[in-house]
Parts: C-alpha cells; structure tokens; sequence
C-alpha cells in the first residue's frame, strides 16, 4: 500500500487540480494523507469535497511551519503503509502513476524510488493531454554510470524533482526530514544527500509519471540561500573529504544567491561573476572531481549508484 503525502499552505488556486488527477488514478489501492498548514484560505474546505472520491485524511498542524517539511514528517508519523509518494499541491500525477509504481514495488526491493518528470508552467493546461504517451526514457545526469548518487547530488546538486519521490516509510521514520528553517525550499535535498550518504539503494523508473508544475512569480529567500549553503558546506566537510573542492567553489550553489537578486541593484555587477564561477567549477569538475570520484569508485565498497529499472 502505498500513502500520497500533500502538505498544504494556501493552495486553493492548484489543489482541486491536484486532487483531481489522484481521483483519475487507474489503481484505487492508495491513501492520500492533506497535512493544512494552517492556510488561510479554503484550501481544506477543497479537500473536503473529495472525501467522499479518495481514501483520503485531512489532517492540521498545530502552528504554522512556513514550509513543507513539518507537514510531511506530520503525514509520515500518520501513515500505515510500507511506501510513502510525496506530492506537492500544485503538482499533477500521470493516471497511470499509481499502477505502474505499485507495479514495480511488489517486484523490485526499493528504499527510494523516482522518475523524470513534464515541466509545465502554464497554469492553464488542459488534464490528462499535459503528459505525453508514456515510453522508456532515461534523463540522469551525465557519467551516472560511473558515479554513486551522493557525487551525482554533490555535482548536479538536486536532479530528483520532489514529487517524482517515493521512499520507504520505515527509511522515513528513521531519517526524518529536516525541519530547520534555513531550509525552507532544500529540505527535500538535504534528506536526499543523508539517503544517498547512506547508500541506500536508489532506483529510477524511467517513465514521465508527474507534471511539474513551476511557479514564475515564486522567488527564493537570498538569505536563506546563503544559510542552506553554508550548512550543505558544514555538512559535507564533517561527513567526508572528496566533496570538498566542490565546495569551496560553492558547487554551483552560488547561483542560489545570485539567481535570486533580481530585484537588487548589483545584479549587472555580480552577472560576469557567476559566469566566471561557472567556467571555474566545469573545470574542476572536469580535471579534479570526476577523476577522484571515478578513481574512488574502483576502490570502494560502499559504492551505490542508481538502479534504472526495467520495463
């Protein structure tokens, strides 16, 4: 059995869509857990009108979180069932999602399990047509081969969308998801690092299941950008050494930063600076990382790169 996590904040304009595409599922054999994080608009009173149509609980956190990750560890502590499905409100999965991961479930032994995902950011779609016929597609990063997930994450920083994710609720209780408010926005890549670091099994199922849905006004906290930074930084350096120079070359990071001053004045004099640090982290990444991390890899036993399953 598996249980569809939504944490909800205000999301009455995405979350009927959302609901919707649960509802066209073509397994019924799930459960759907709404953690409100105290909204202020009528986000539960849209989850209400489904009860009746899915499985579904609506749960409220006791005070405002200001992010996703205490509504998940919410709808975790709740959960009955083996696998947990993150989904976030304005996001959409395929109708054939459901099946074909529970499909692959009774066959396979998965600690983490995600896929590609449809990009979209017209609000204005027309369901179920925003996906494409479904056929065998594999999109990871390059050399993921050669390289076991955590250096891909460290590399590539997060390539696995969060609604694409399911993942052991056994490995969940666990390794709960952080809840530290500099990490609004990264949560979900600060458990895939500690999962990754801890080689649990990774598998790709190479099939679009889940339309992305990607907010043009949405802007990230440059503040907090900095702070996830320097704690992915701390974090890194005490867990082990070879990610280091990476690192220090803010591992492309800087442009958590840099991409979100648009609104700031030294946007044109920082411009050739990313720019400078982006031909500066290719070239180590070239000459210094992917080496050692290829070089590393023969000799290690700990190695665990990412399983691509089978149609």
């Amino acid at each position: 059995m598996i249980d569809v996590i939504i944490p909800v904040y205000n999301s009455s304009s995405t979350l009927r869509r959302t609901l919707e595409s649960l509802v066209s599922q073509t397994c019924p054999d799930f459960n759907v857990i709404v953690v409100d994080d105290c909204s202020t608009d009528d986000s539960i009173s849209i989850a209400e009108q489904f009860l009746p149509l899915l499985n579904l609980s609506i749960l409220r956190s006791n005070s405002c979180s200001g992010g996703p990750a205490t509504p998940r560890n919410i709808a975790v502590s709740y959960s009955k069932s083996d696998y947990i499905c993150f989904l976030d409100s304005d996001d959409i999965f395929h109708p054939q999602k459901i099946e074909i991961v529970s499909s692959y479930l009774k066959s396979n032994t998965v600690d983490v399990l995600f896929h590609p995902v449809v990009i979209f950011r017209d609000s204005s779609f027309l369901y179920p047509n925003l996906f494409p016929k479904l056929f065998h597609t594999v999109h990871l990063p390059l050399f993921w081969q050669f390289l076991d997930c955590y250096q891909l994450l460290i590399i590539y920083n997060n390539f696995i969308y969060n609604s694409s994710l399911v993942i052991s609720r056994s490995i969940l209780d666990s390794f709960p998801i952080s809840q530290e408010p500099f990490l609004v926005s990264f949560e979900d890549y600060d458990l895939l690092l500690r999962l990754s670091y801890n080689k649990f099994i990774f598998s790709y199922l190479p099939f679009e299941l889940t339309a992305y849905y990607i907010n043009p006004k949405s802007i990230q906290n440059p503040i907090r950008s900095i702070k996830s930074s320097v704690y992915f930084l701390k974090t890194t350096l005490s867990i082990t050494f070879y990610p280091l120079l990476s690192y220090i070359l803010l591992s492309s990071k800087y442009t958590l930063f840099l991409n979100n001053i648009s609104n700031i004045t030294l946007k044109q004099f920082l411009r050739p600076l990313k720019y400078t640090l982006t031909i500066i982290y290719l070239i180590v990444v070239l000459f210094a990382l992917l080496p050692s991390f290829l070089f590393l890899n023969l000799f290690s036993s700990r190695r665990s790169g990412i399983k691509v399953l089978s149609q």
